[in-house]
């Protein structure tokens, strides 16, 4: 086998390194989409020194895998697309990344802030290109955990913990308010308004509750518009 017994052994994946869980509104499709993502991720091993790429997990979001058409956001909007949802996966992934302590590689936020999501510790992905790509340089293995249970999606990721994470959120700067739009195009997707604005988060790295190193996520978020649909959505 390529993996023996006494090389998974080595890999130290013995508790809990982090968790985090995210709150996902009722939207049948979404929801199926997330259980499929999930599902994919859940099991996953990423050896010690090796990449991650969600989308190379996941693959492409098409019908044939049993993905629906769901909101995502683009431009700035809302619409549907196929996949929509796995975005939730992946802001939980990223979340569990963060208080695992390992190398960021890629992320992207979403465009416009939402609110089920922490302020600046989020993350978009979108076949091919908008992924979400980190480094274990935790020194063992890392298992991932990924479920739905309710309304909640959990990703636990389980090794040896080498630090204590903390974060830090800084005050919204630079606030700039919505516009109203009036939108009579087929497949409009109303959206309620929120502001803009940039935010900055510090993750910090302690061993032995002491503080070791930080790093800075610094996020810009353009105004959410109101959006009013003035034809009806199909069915």
């Amino acid at each position: 086998p390529k993996v023996t017994t006494e090389m998974a052994k080595g890999w130290g994946i013995k508790e809990e390194v982090s968790t985090f869980t995210t709150h996902f509104p009722y939207n049948p499709p979404r929801t199926n989409n997330m259980k499929i993502a999930a599902a994919a991720l859940n099991g996953t091993i990423v050896r010690p020194d090796a990449g991650f790429s969600l989308n190379g997990i996941l693959g492409q979001r098409t019908p044939a895998k049993g993905y629906l058409q769901a909101p995502v956001l683009y431009a700035g909007r809302l619409e549907v697309a196929y996949g929509g949802g796995v975005s939730q996966v992946s802001t939980t992934v990223f979340n569990a990344v963060f208080f695992a302590g390992v190398r960021i590689e890629q992320y992207t936020p979403h465009s416009f802030y939402i609110s089920r999501y922490p302020e600046g510790r989020e993350a978009t992905v979108s076949w091919p290109d908008v992924d979400q790509k980190w480094t274990n340089d935790s020194g063992f293995g890392i298992l991932i955990s990924s479920y739905l249970k309710g309304n909640d999606l959990t990703v636990t990721f389980f090794g040896t913990k080498t630090w204590g994470i903390e974060t830090v959120k800084g005050p919204r700067r630079n606030v700039v308010q919505p516009k109203a739009v009036v939108d009579d195009r087929p497949g409009c997707v109303p959206q309620s308004p929120n502001p803009g604005f940039d935010v900055t988060v510090t993750r910090i790295f302690k061993k032995d509750g002491v503080q070791v190193k930080t790093s800075k996520f610094n996020t810009h978020y353009i105004p959410e518009d109101g959006v009013k649909c003035t034809i009806p959505a199909a069915g």
